[in-house]
């Protein structure tokens, strides 16, 4: 399911516009918690170790010092960067993608008409990701509790995704996901935005552990910031304006 970005809205002070690449559409809008990408995940150790984040710091790599609600900035991780030992050019340790009900990647792949009815968009989906709008973190988290259509990504859903791009909100703590109801709780601290795409799904562990994963991250313009200014405004002030 892809999502057109290109979206125009008005506001009182500024005006906004969705971007994206030229004639390209969003794609599968995931979510990630600290079971798959964390400031002590192995792999995020070894990139700061070697130099990857500001000053060797993992807690830069994924914004664990600006950690809050309803943040969308970008992670510390520059576009190419090959996490998880699966292909060449990757790193050493693994990238874990969890465990059986203890999942480090999801997919969102439905939306609620409350998020619809949020804006700056009609598609749910996307003010989601953006997080513009009151109530998805800035200021409170009411629109994020009991919410539908969240999968986590076992083995087999893992493998079915080789090769395709995802833009992911990656959680500070685990997201909550009720099996019995099928409702996931998607309140809770970010780190920010992710984009990548999944290049390899290592063998299958015997147990209730999940098979290690590869990514390579992308430009998170595509996906990470939403709407910009149109004009000279910062998004400094755009953030202080609309949250």
């Amino acid at each position: 399911m892809k999502r057109n970005l290109l979206s125009l809205f008005g506001a009182a002070l500024v005006v906004l516009a969705f971007v994206a690449p030229s004639g390209s559409n969003l794609e599968r809008i995931c979510l990630i918690d600290e079971d798959m990408l964390d400031n002590s995940s192995p792999a995020i150790l070894e990139l700061a170790a070697n130099g990857l984040c500001d000053g060797g710091d993992p807690a830069e790599c994924v914004n664990d010092h600006i950690d809050d609600e309803g943040l969308r900035v970008a992670l510390q991780l520059p576009p190419g960067t090959i996490i998880g030992n699966g292909v060449p050019g990757g790193t050493t340790a693994p990238l874990s993608a969890g465990e059986l009900y203890d999942e480090g990647l999801f997919e969102i792949t439905m939306s609620l008409p409350e998020w619809d009815a949020a804006g700056p968009t009609n598609d749910g989906l996307i003010n989601y990701l953006v997080a513009l709008a009151p109530f998805f973190g800035n200021p409170f988290e009411t629109l994020l509790d009991k919410i539908p259509g969240v999968i986590p990504q076992r083995t087999a859903d893992l493998q079915a995704h080789i090769g395709e791009t995802c833009c992911a909100v990656v959680y500070d703590s685990d997201i909550n996901y009720n099996e019995v109801d099928d409702l996931a709780n998607l309140q809770g601290a970010n780190y920010g935005v992710v984009r990548f795409t999944l290049l390899a799904v290592g063998p299958d562990p015997e147990g209730s552990v999940l098979p290690d994963i590869t990514i390579r991250i992308e430009n998170p313009s595509f996906c990470m910031w939403g709407v910009v200014p149109t004009g000279n405004t910062t998004w400094g002030r755009v953030k202080s304006l609309y949250r």
